[in-house]
């Protein structure tokens, strides 16, 4: 009898877990301020790097080496579900608008599907693009589309909303400013 209660007892406490129920939502692989500038740091080790919030998503600016790079969350700005859950990218631009990297933070997809992305070479195709571009790159991988193609959608809605505000930061005296009535606030 013993047995049987702990077996149903186990059962009871992985059928969510089976039923992905601890993964439904895009809050789970977002990250806090803090959590966005350590992954950040792994890249670009600084301590200056400045958070900013609008109501449309936030971006961090990255003070490294006398220039700028800008740090995008693509959890911040896209809500593309996987074939089983959300994944979050960071996209790194420079000040002229290219893409110079994206990295993979985290995902509730299934992980056989993001390994295979992760394996294949799309991070590295996607890096190669510039805000100005009027066209966003597609790659596919096979036997993972549905998670390349959340992949690829995160990163391009992300763009496309950075290449909207782009036009707006300046750069003086190295120091951001936010030009015209954006909205956006500064968070040290």
């Amino acid at each position: 009898m013993k047995n049987l209660l702990i077996i149903l007892l186990a059962v009871f406490i992985s059928i969510p877990f089976l039923l992905g129920a601890g993964k439904v939502s895009i809050e789970d692989v977002q990250l806090s301020d803090e959590a966005l500038i350590k992954e950040i740091q792994k890249y670009y080790p600084t301590e200056s790097i400045e958070i900013f919030n609008s109501s449309e998503g936030r971006f961090a600016a990255v003070y490294h080496y006398s220039t700028y790079t800008f740090a995008l969350s693509t959890a911040d700005h896209s809500k593309f579900k996987g074939y089983k859950g959300y994944s979050n990218l960071i996209i790194f631009v420079d000040i002229n608008g290219n893409v110079k990297r994206i990295v993979f933070v985290d995902s509730d997809d299934t992980r056989p599907w993001v390994n295979m992305v992760l394996q294949s070479d799309i991070l590295s195709e996607l890096s190669k693009q510039n805000l100005n571009s009027d066209e966003r790159p597609s790659y596919l991988v096979t036997g993972a589309t549905v998670t390349s193609t959340v992949f690829n959608k995160s990163i391009n809605r992300t763009l496309e909303w950075f290449k909207d505000m782009y036009p707006y930061l300046k750069i003086m005296d190295s120091t951001i400013i936010i030009m015209d009535s954006l909205n956006v606030e500064r968070n040290n």
